[in-house]
């Protein structure tokens, strides 16, 4: 069959993958494949192999059964120990995995959150509105981190690592190859070596000293609002000082410091625990006390608190009393009592900064409010944000083996006043280090981008999620204006798209109307290699790029495209034919998945998806291309896991949560979030809502 112009000026990409020793016991390598399709923009015919789940050899000369001479191959790969080759030829495009840089993969099996119509202002916002307090995905996501000891764990026990695993199911039908966004560490033991790579699971992403990592988020606005604004901010204006210096004066004007100095190294009795609690005034009422009790306490507190209302600013000494005596004598952390620890305690750090900010480090634990004659907005600042948040942060992000940081940064509109603000924020803290990434960026200003830009620190966009919730996105003419480099997430079910390729006709059509025309090719990088790039994955790790030594994680499409750019970008659900996972392939058209299967020596047939689609037309385009599952464990080659399972396993702890709690939410329970968006009105609606 004669090529087209465009197939002319396409490029022939032949691909070599061979099964391995890499998950099993077994050597040498026995069995291979071979793909040809179209790709851009290189300009080689390569070979990969999965021995170490890259690229590790090329061959201009590729003929079908033809095993290539050892001597066109990098060293460590030997494939004179090939016993046969399937050859696969094609005239579809290929391209490198997507990788999805913002998620929250243990809720994406929750479907749309329909009441999200643009409405708020920030995500602090919808996060305490009563349609998602009282409205049913509230109640699923705590069945989702239930506590062994909680009455419901039994039966909702598996309900977490289910919904995982399926939102890595639904990732790798959208052609999603990596993912960020795991969420708790004890996630790992479900994600790890299931389906796609993890971002913040260092050995699924081939890291050996450094990681990826990140935070839902590292600043509040309650804490700016209170302690910055307050004690920092106003310094910082009137001295012409930096954040550092004006962080001293604070601190030095309410002796915090000098208060944990005293909490970790002075004997904790009585008589000093009553100077921590309401300060250096209560000297001259101690010096005649001969042996301090809680029984001759009471009368000498109450005295105390009676004689400094102004200066402490209590109205009621009677409950003022009380909160002091239940810090000197009821209080625990961990079952630590306060009058029990000493200096050498290995938690005296913890307790310091919990007594000193009680409310923000144990809540069930803590019953008073300690350190009454420091103000307690400022003793909330110094703690818990300065001396925990910040300080943790600060260590982690300057940390040699912490490769990239992420998190929601400037999430809610522009005219939000804290969320205008949060960059600049997070900049006079000195947060915006090279490894720095920031998500949504919806609140940045044209400033802000051009500072992104000059310090090279990049951005990840999810325009559905912003659009549903608020109404707008990102100042997306400005980031490219200033270079900044871009990628995009899906966010997770509840607000976002089902998958990276929706989340980039969105991206396009908002851009069109925000002024700024972004070509197929820009898309398609935000997908690929820029990800890389802000992860710094793009060089030793290989990712982003399909060449000699890079990773071969790749998709398939069988588009027909006027350049290969468009041919991704372009591509629906029913285009993915073939999605590679670190050499193996995991999904795609079941006749095909089928035939590599057998060239890899997998005698187990791919679990067709077909007959669970259901009747809806939309999906007709979806089963003709006839889609299929190849899923195992990475630890152990013969596990297989099967979608049919997981899906009715879920499907039932849906049915039993909406039981449960149908007298308590305000809305009807919630089913199983679809794979395809063709299965799902509500979905499509919102979709098409968003891309008019």
């Amino acid at each position: 069959m004669p090529m087209s112009p465009m197939q002319k000026n396409a490029i022939l990409f032949s691909v070599l993958l061979a099964s391995s020793s890499a998950f099993s016991n077994e050597s040498p390598v026995q069995h291979a494949w071979r793909l040809s399709g179209f790709i851009a923009p290189t300009k080689t015919k390569q070979w990969m192999s999965i021995s170490e789940g890259k690229i590790v050899c090329i061959d201009d000369e590729v003929k079908p059964g033809v095993i290539p001479e050892a001597k066109n191959c990098v060293s460590g790969f030997d494939v004179t120990s090939l016993k046969d080759v399937t050859a696969i030829s094609t005239e579809d495009s290929i391209f490198p995995g997507m990788m999805d840089l913002h998620n929250h993969i243990e809720f994406n099996s929750l479907p749309l959150w329909t009441d999200a119509q643009g409405q708020f202002k920030n995500r602090f916002e919808w996060r305490e509105s009563e349609s998602y307090q009282k409205g049913p995905h509230k109640f699923f996501m705590r069945l989702m981190k239930l506590d062994p000891k909680d009455p419901d764990y039994a039966t909702f026990s598996d309900f977490n690592c289910l919904s995982l695993q399926w939102a890595e199911i639904k990732a790798l039908a959208g052609g999603v190859t990596a993912i960020q966004g795991m969420g708790r560490i004890q996630n790992s033991t479900c994600t790890k070596d299931f389906g796609i790579r993890n971002l913040e699971i260092a050995s699924t992403m081939d890291l050996k000293d450094t990681t990826i990592t990140g935070s839902i988020e590292v600043l509040n606005p309650e804490t700016i609002q209170k302690g910055f604004n307050v004690f920092i901010r106003p310094q910082i204006n009137k001295e012409m000082t930096n954040y550092r210096e004006a962080l001293g004066a604070f601190d030095e004007h309410f002796e915090i410091s000098n208060w944990l100095t005293d909490f970790k190294t002075k004997e904790h009795t009585i008589e000093n625990g009553i100077l921590l609690a309401v300060g250096p005034m209560a000297k001259k009422y101690l010096n005649d006390q001969v042996k301090l009790t809680e029984e001759t306490a009471v009368p000498m507190i109450k005295n105390i608190l009676a004689s400094e209302t102004q200066t402490l600013k209590i109205t009621d000494v009677e409950s003022a009393s009380a909160r002091v005596l239940a810090w000197l004598f009821e209080p625990n952390i961990e079952k630590v009592s306060y009058m029990d620890i000493s200096p050498t305690n290995p938690d005296i750090e913890k307790l310091a900064l919990a007594f000193l900010s009680p409310d923000k480090y144990d809540r069930t634990a803590m019953k008073s409010d300690a350190v009454l004659y420091i103000p307690r907005d400022a003793r909330d600042y110094m703690a818990s944000f300065e001396l925990g948040t910040l300080t943790s942060l600060r260590k982690k992000l300057l940390l040699p083996k912490t490769q990239s940081f992420l998190t929601h940064l400037g999430e809610g509109r522009r005219t939000d006043e804290y969320n205008s603000q949060e960059y600049n924020y997070a900049n006079t803290l000195g947060l915006l280090t090279p490894n720095f990434v920031s998500i949504h960026g919806v609140g940045f200003s044209e400033d802000n981008f051009h500072d992104m830009g000059t310090r090279g620190n990049g951005l990840v966009v999810s325009p559905f999620s912003n659009l549903l919730l608020y109404g707008e996105s990102v100042r997306i003419k400005a980031a490219v204006q200033n270079k900044v480099i871009l990628a995009l997430g899906s966010d997770w079910s509840v607000s976002g798209t089902k998958n990276l390729l929706d989340e980039a006709k969105v991206l396009k059509k908002y851009s069109s109307k925000e002024g700024v025309t972004l070509t197929n090719q820009q898309l398609a990088e935000m997908l690929t290699i820029n990800p890389a790039k802000l992860l710094k994955l793009d060089t030793d790790q290989g990712f982003g790029r399909i060449a000699l030594g890079r990773q071969a994680d790749f998709i398939l499409l069988s588009t027909k495209p006027r350049d290969a750019y468009t041919s991704l970008i372009d591509s629906k659900s029913e285009n993915i034919e073939l999605v590679t996972v670190k050499g193996e392939p995991l999904y795609g058209n079941a006749d095909l998945l089928s035939k590599v299967a057998l060239g890899l020596g997998d005698t187990v047939a791919p679990e067709s998806l077909n007959d669970f689609l259901g009747s809806d037309p939309s999906c007709a385009p979806l089963k003709a291309s006839n889609k299929a599952f190849r899923l195992f464990s990475w630890a152990d080659s013969k596990t297989r896991f099967s979608v049919r399972e997981i899906k009715s396993k879920l499907d039932q702890r849906f049915k039993e949560a909406s039981e449960k709690y149908k007298a308590t939410m305000n809305a009807e329970g919630l089913s199983l979030d679809p794979i395809y968006s063709c299965q799902d009105p509500g979905y499509r609606s919102a979709l098409s809502r968003l891309l008019k």
